[in-house]
């Protein structure tokens, strides 16, 4: 996983799109030009955001964030765990009590998920059910209403703020960005 500075990242950025090497051999000024690198960072941010969303998770920056994560206890004993602003999807959640982690989180439509409602068929500690929410996920159940993470990993930014991926998804990242524009 290679870890990149704003700075750095905006240079990776000009010489893989063919922005640089720049010419060095001549001098303009001009007062009404556009403002390249902010520019560019607007298509980098929002390539490097979908990336998080989308791309496969071994070539993204992981991090156990549950000291982050804001949970509710609902009445039926269901957790709402909220990610923090910097994770853009869970990878697995785990809380204290339950017999195995969630990798995969359910979709808030599929049937499973409805299954959630029934209180005598919904998830417990032995087979722990995640229904997918926006930037959340509601665990079914927590064994008791003293409701303690054990992990929570998710994609996540780093926490300098920088940039992180593995050299795999430097072409899902710039499709991204070619794809945006058109």
């Amino acid at each position: 996983m290679k870890h990149y500075t704003e700075e750095e990242m905006l240079n990776e950025w000009k010489i893989r799109n063919h922005y640089m090497p720049m010419r060095r051999d001549c001098v303009v000024e001009r007062s009404d030009g556009v403002d390249l690198d902010a520019l560019l960072l607007r298509q980098i941010e929002t390539a490097y955001a979908r990336l998080l969303r989308e791309a496969p998770v071994d070539c993204l920056p992981v991090e156990d964030v549950a000291d982050e994560c804001a949970t509710t206890v609902n009445d039926d004993l269901s957790v709402v765990i909220m990610l923090p602003e910097r994770a853009a999807r869970f990878v697995e959640v785990r809380l204290k009590g339950w017999s195995r982690a969630v990798t995969q989180m359910t979709p808030a439509d599929s049937a499973l998920a409805r299954l959630q409602e029934n209180r005598f068929l919904h998830g417990g500690p032995a087979c722990p059910v995640c229904v997918e929410g926006v930037r959340s996920v509601i665990a079914y159940t927590a064994p008791t209403a003293d409701v303690r993470l054990d992990c929570v990993l998710a994609v996540a930014r780093p926490a300098d703020g920088g940039y992180a991926l593995d050299e795999s998804a430097w072409h899902v990242l710039l499709d991204y960005a070619k794809n945006a524009d058109e």
